[in-house]
């Protein structure tokens, strides 16, 4: 998978609009930038480019200037963003067992798998994986987030529990911010980034560990991640135009514009993965009246209506040719 086909979660970009907006900056002109739709960033299951993400956090920086801005956005990265993850690891046996889930289902926030486990004589370090296009304020923002969601799952503290706090990258100028984040000061210049944990720590039972709980967790993340993979370009057209099947649809080159690429690049990577838009339109179409007219009560002409069809009869007509069969019989066959 290339650079730009790596995609991530929009709710990692969610916290940093409170932040923005307690500094009187306005979110929108952000998301213009990083070629964001509101809609977009409305949607918690929607996922963008990572360097779509990349160019939004180069942008708040730029506009805040405030140093950590991303240890303060992590303070409103609460559980709520990634439930099951955090559930999880609430629920596992121990700290390490804990850290295992979490990396095992990174791909619920993240396409780009730069977590890792390392053992080092000092303890195990929960590894964030650098690479030059990563703004520094995704890192802190990440480490930030990582440090206060296994706070509120076991019960760590850094100052107490000899854990420390690394940094590849030098200290800045004022690192107050920092301190006062973690509750110690990290190591800056060290060589690696992330959290260190002493060996003992990690072998501490959680303290709302339960089975059946990470069972459940774990099944749930598993189709979490498997939607996460199998979403297609046709998947995501698909997507865009299920909201407006009532009216006219929208065209390939609408579609195009808010998936953010030509008409010619949107048509490649159809063909690519064997269909067009006009399938993915007539699919979308099928399955829905399939849906509507097995599990509603809506007549045929009100079904008709909501697929954008201008009368039954080439509604009937489209629709036996999809099954061979009117809506009618079909209606009265599958109930």
């Amino acid at each position: 998978m290339s650079v730009s086909e790596l995609r991530v979660s929009i709710r990692l970009l969610h916290p940093f609009r409170e932040v923005l907006e307690a500094e009187g900056v306005q979110l929108e002109p952000l998301l213009a930038k990083a070629g964001i739709s509101p809609a977009v960033f409305g949607d918690p299951d929607a996922r963008i480019e990572r360097l779509q993400a990349g160019r939004f956090f180069y942008a708040a920086q730029a506009a805040t200037r405030r140093p950590a801005l991303g240890l303060r956005a992590a303070r409103h990265h609460d559980a709520a963003q990634f439930h099951l993850l955090e559930y999880l690891a609430a629920s596992s046996a121990d700290g390490e067992a804990a850290i295992e889930g979490f990396l095992r289902h990174q791909q619920v926030f993240s396409d780009a798998r730069r977590l890792g486990v390392e053992s080092r004589p000092e303890g195990k370090l929960l590894r964030y994986h650098l690479s030059p296009d990563v703004p520094r304020v995704v890192i802190e923002f990440t480490i930030g987030s990582l440090a206060l969601a296994i706070q509120r799952s076991s019960g760590w503290r850094p100052h107490t529990d000899r854990t420390r706090v690394w940094f590849e990258y030098s200290e800045p100028a004022d690192s107050a911010a920092y301190v006062e984040f973690f509750g110690v000061r990290p190591r800056f210049d060290a060589p690696a980034t992330g959290l260190l944990f002493a060996p003992e720590k990690l072998k501490r039972p959680m303290q709302r560990a339960n089975p059946r709980v990470q069972e459940v967790m774990e099944r749930q993340l598993e189709e979490v991640g498997r939607k996460a993979a199998a979403m297609t370009q046709a998947g995501r057209v698909r997507d865009l135009l299920a909201g407006e099947l009532a009216g006219t649809p929208m065209g390939l080159s609408e579609v195009a514009r808010r998936m953010y690429m030509s008409p010619s690049t949107l048509k490649r990577r159809l063909a690519e993965e064997g269909t067009t838009y006009r399938d993915v339109l007539e699919d979308l179409r099928h399955d829905t009246a399939r849906q509507l007219l097995m599990d509603s009560e809506a007549s045929v002409r009100e079904i008709a209506c909501r697929l954008g069809y201008r009368d039954i009869a080439a509604f009937s007509r489209a629709f036996r040719r999809w099954s061979g069969k009117t809506p009618s019989e079909y209606r009265s066959r599958a109930r």
